[in-house]
C-alpha cells in the first residue's frame, strides 16, 4: 500500500519533528533538501557535467527548500551552472526562506524570471515556488513567472507539489507548472491523483523527510494499491489446496437480450482464481467458458428472470461463498422483488456483490449489510441517492465517504480515480487507462471482485485489490501505455499476465 496524505498531515508531521523530536526547523529543511537533492541528481545523471539548472524559488518555505537544493546541487557538482530566480508573491518572505538565501554560494547566479527567459536555455527547471501551501488560486506575479518559465524547453522538476496544483483537490490554475517529475517529501499528496493532478505531476518520486520514524506517523486511511498487495492479500496455495478452498461464486443476472454481461462476470471470477463458478441466467451466452457451471432459469415474456426461479436460486446461493447479483439483470419489478426476498433471507455473513441493475434492489432491502459490496458508476450512484448526476459533487472521495458514514458495507464508486470506501478507510485506483471506458468493463470488474473475495480476502481489501488488477489488465491489454483500443474481454486474457507480474513484484 502507498499512503496518500493531505497538507494537514504533513504540517502535523513537521510539528512533531520540531516539537517532539527537538529538531530545529532549519535543520529539518536541510534534511528534506538533502533527500530531494539526492533524487534530483539521479534524475539528471545523464545530463552534461556543465548543464544549466534554473531554480525558481518562491517566498515561502518551499522557496527555502529550493534554495537549499540549489546550494547542495552546486556543492555536489561544481561544474553545474546553477541559477536562481526569486519569485515574489507581493509580500514578505518566510524566515526560513531568508535563512536559506543567506547560505547561497556567491557562485550561484541570481536572475529575474524575465532575464532568465531572455538569456538562459536551462537544461533543468526546478519549481520551488509554492509547494504544499499553494492552491489553484495564484497571484498575478506568480502566474506571470510560470508563463515565463513555460517558454523553456527543459526537463521540469516540481519540488514537493507543482505550483498551481491544489494538493487537496487536484484542481489547477491555467498556468500551473507542468512537471516531468514531481519529487515530493514523505508521501504522495491527494491532489496528485484527482482531477488534473496526474497531468500536472508527471512521474512522482517520494523521498523521506530525513527523520527516523517520521513517515510511520502518517495516517494510512487513504492509500493506493500496488502489485505487492496482490502477493500480500491472496492466500498461499499449499500442496493440499483444492478448488473448494478457492471458493464458490454464484452469478445471478442477465435477460434473454443481455446474456453477455453475466457471462463475462463469471468468466472473470474464474480467471482470477475462484474455485467454482455458477452462472444462473435466463439464457447462457454461447461463449461462456465450459468451466462455468450453468443454470438456465425460467424467464418472463420480457426476457427477465421469472419469479418461478425463486426456489432454484434460493437453493443455489445458499451454497455460495460469494453471490453476485446484477449484471444484465434488467428492470422487471417482479424479478427485482423476488431477488430482494432471496437476498434478505441469505446468511448475513455471505458476501454479496451488487452491480449494474442489481443496484435497483437497494430500496427493496431493509438495509445494506457489512458483507455487501456495491459497485455503482456516477450515474447509478446518483440514482441511489435520488439526485441528478449533474448535481453530484466532483469529489468522488467525499461522496463515497459520506455514504459509508450512514450505510454498512463497501462502496466502490467507479470514477476517475475510482474509490473503494468503507467507513474509516479509502483506496484509490489510479493505474487504469481511458481505453477501459468500453462496454462490459464493469462486468469484468465485478467478476474479479467476486473471484478475489471467494479466495478469502475481505470484501474491502478484495474489492480494492480487484480494482487494481482490473486497471492493470486494462493497461496491459492496451499495449502497456494505454494507446491501443481494447474490448472488455481483452482484459480476461491479460489478467494472468498481470497476476504473474504482481507476484514477482
Amino acid at each position: 500500500m502507498v499512503p496518500i496524505v493531505v497538507p494537514d498531515d504533513i504540517h502535523a508531521l513537521d510539528l512533531w519533528c520540531c516539537a517532539s523530536q527537538g529538531i530545529d526547523p532549519a535543520d529539518l529543511m536541510e534534511r528534506a533538501s538533502q533527500s530531494v537533492t539526492k533524487a534530483i541528481l539521479t534524475q539528471i545523471d545523464a545530463l552534461p557535467a556543465d548543464a544549466t539548472i534554473l531554480v525558481a524559488a518562491g517566498p515561502g518555505n518551499n522557496g527555502g527548500d529550493g534554495l537549499c537544493v540549489a546550494r547542495m546541487l552546486y556543492l555536489h557538482r561544481q561544474t553545474l551552472r546553477v541559477v536562481v530566480t526569486h519569485v515574489s508573491a507581493d509580500g514578505p518572505c518566510s524566515p526560513l526562506r531568508r535563512w536559506a538565501n543567506e547560505l547561497l554560494p556567491a557562485a550561484i547566479e541570481v536572475m529575474t524570471t524575465t532575464d532568465a527567459a531572455d538569456r538562459l536555455k536551462p537544461d533543468v527547471i526546478i519549481d520551488a515556488i509554492m509547494g504544499i501551501g499553494g492552491t489553484e488560486e495564484l497571484r498575478d506575479t506568480i502566474a506571470y513567472a510560470l508563463v515565463s518559465l513555460s517558454v523553456h524547453d527543459a526537463f521540469r522538476i516540481a519540488l514537493d507539489v507543482p505550483t498551481g496544483l491544489n494538493p487537496m483537490t487536484g484542481i489547477t490554475h491555467a498556468t500551473a507548472f507542468r512537471a516531468d517529475t514531481t519529487i515530493t517529501i514523505s508521501a504522495e499528496k491527494r491532489g496528485f491523483w484527482l482531477h488534473d493532478g496526474p497531468d500536472i505531476t508527471g512521474r512522482v518520486v517520494v523521498v523521506p523527510l530525513g527523520v527516523d520514524g517520521a513517515e510511520e506517523r502518517l495516517p494510512s486511511s487513504v492509500v493506493r494499491y500496488t502489485g505487492h498487495d496482490y502477493a500480500r492479500l491472496l492466500p498461499q496455495r499449499t500442496r493440499m489446496y483444492s478448488k473448494f478452498d478457492a471458493g464458490r461464486v454464484v452469478v445471478v443476472g442477465g435477460t434473454t437480450s443481455m446474456h453477455g454481461a453475466p457471462s463475462m462476470t463469471a468468466h472473470a471470477a474464474l480467471r482470477v482464481g475462484a474455485g467454482l463458478v455458477h452462472l444462473a441466467a435466463p439464457i447462457i451466452h454461447p461463449m461462456t467458458p465450459r468451466e462455468v457451471i450453468t443454470h438456465a432459469l425460467p424467464h418472463h415474456d420480457d426476457g427477465s428472470i421469472a419469479v418461478s426461479a425463486l426456489s432454484e436460486l434460493d437453493a443455489l446461493i445458499r451454497r455460495a461463498s460469494v453471490v453476485v447479483v446484477g449484471p444484465g439483470l434488467g428492470t422487471n419489478s417482479d424479478t427485482l422483488h423476488m431477488l430482494a426476498s432471496v437476498i434478505e433471507s441469505l446468511d448475513q455473513r455471505i458476501p454479496i456483490i451488487i452491480d449494474a441493475d442489481g443496484l435497483r434492489l437497494l430500496p427493496l432491502l431493509s438495509a445494506t449489510r457489512p458483507s455487501m459490496v456495491l459497485t455503482p458508476h456516477r450515474g447509478e450512484f446518483a440514482r441511489m441517492l435520488g439526485v441528478d448526476a449533474r448535481d453530484l459533487s466532483t469529489d468522488a472521495m467525499a461522496l463515497a465517504h459520506e455514504w459509508c458514514q450512514t450505510h454498512a458495507g463497501v462502496l466502490h464508486l467507479k470514477d476517475t480515480p475510482s474509490v473503494t470506501q468503507q467507513a474509516d478507510a479509502s483506496v484509490l485506483t489510479v493505474n487504469g487507462t481511458p481505453r477501459m471506458a468500453t462496454a462490459g468493463a464493469g462486468d469484468i470488474l465485478t467478476g474479479i471482485i467476486a473471484g478475489v473475495v471467494a479466495q478469502g480476502v475481505s470484501t474491502f481489501e478484495g474489492t480494492a485489490l480487484a480494482s487494481y488488477l482490473h486497471a492493470q489488465a486494462g493497461v496491459y491489454a492496451s499495449g502497456g501505455k494505454g494507446d491501443r483500443p481494447i474490448v472488455a474481454t481483452d482484459m480476461l486474457w491479460a489478467l494472468p499476465h498481470v497476476m504473474a507480474h504482481s507476484l514477482s513484484a
